[in-house]
């Protein structure tokens, strides 16, 4: 088997009714340690397919390898929970009435049947990190839509999985979040060297922060042409009344003020400059910066 390869498919069918098959005889495999885009219409697939990978339905037919490993038996599927997470909806899975760190602590004593005492600093770190140090100790009921996304990632992570899926994640997100939740991702598959799989059917997303996008369609999964889904860099106008925000775009990200007004500065950053991303979230959380507009720039 290829070290290289995070899932791999082999031959699988899966039906629910016998006459509708969801897949039939798919062959396919994805790579480790990038980030990969999941598109489809409504019904195609796409939520099946997590399903199967993550153990909670059977595939009719095939084989299924999650890291080399193949998923033959109860005790194989329940192994793959070791490194794998789903990211859900907020709404159901955090329990509203605890705070954001009382969340942290059950759901890791529940994940990994330790003492919170136990949890590692480094995913501690990510409290900072992710900017959430100003509401952890604030009860769930009083977070926005992005607070809780953000809370819910943080704990999508506590068992350092290898696969993450995530569904629909910009869902209520204002950009100021979207932007957090981008760099989160970044950070995840960079430093544990994860994979990420993103269904969303906000194209522009998934343009800007996958590698590879694949779409369900005709009870098959086809790579998308490259033309299609990668966008190189990001064109951001950003207003800041900050001396030292004017410098860094200007001197270290060459910006370039606008000719409307001087306190408007137009940046051109690669979708993959991580150390970029986490600079303007921090700007945003410091309220020191506004992003007024962003494009892409897609290769073709």
């Amino acid at each position: 088997m290829n070290s290289e390869i995070a899932i791999e498919l082999k031959n699988v069918t899966k039906f629910y009714n016998v006459e509708e098959k969801i897949f039939e005889n798919l062959t396919i495999s994805f790579p480790k340690k990038c980030i990969i885009g999941l598109v489809g219409e409504n019904g195609s697939g796409k939520t099946t397919f997590i399903k199967m990978i993550s153990g909670m339905t059977k595939q009719n037919s095939g084989e299924i390898y999650i890291l080399n490993d193949i998923i033959k038996d109860e005790k194989t599927t329940i192994d793959t929970r070791n490194y794998i997470s789903i990211l859900g909806d907020a709404n159901r899975a955090l329990y509203w009435n605890l705070t954001g760190m009382d969340n942290i602590e059950y759901f890791w004593t529940l994940k990994t049947g330790k003492s919170s005492v136990c949890i590692p600093e480094h995913i501690l770190s990510y409290i900072q990190r992710f900017k959430m140090t100003s509401f952890i100790n604030n009860k769930v009921e009083t977070y926005s839509k992005g607070m809780k996304q953000r809370l819910l990632l943080l704990i999508s992570l506590l068992n350092e999985p290898q696969i993450l899926f995530m569904d629909e994640p910009l869902n209520g997100l204002d950009y100021e979040n979207a932007i957090i939740l981008k760099q989160m991702i970044n950070i995840y598959c960079q430093e544990a060297e994860g994979t990420v799989f993103i269904t969303s059917h906000d194209q522009n997303f998934l343009n800007e922060v996958c590698d590879l996008q694949f779409e369900i369609k005709n009870k098959t999964i086809i790579e998308r042409e490259a033309k299609d889904k990668v966008c190189k860099k990001v064109v951001y106008f950003i207003k800041t009344n900050t001396p030292k925000c004017y410098d860094i775009f200007v001197n270290k990200y060459l910006g370039k003020p606008t000719e409307e007004d001087d306190k408007t500065i137009r940046v051109c950053a690669d979708v993959n400059d991580a150390e970029f991303y986490q600079t303007i979230s921090q700007m945003i959380y410091h309220k020191e910066i506004v992003i007024l507009e962003a494009d892409g720039l897609w290769n073709t």
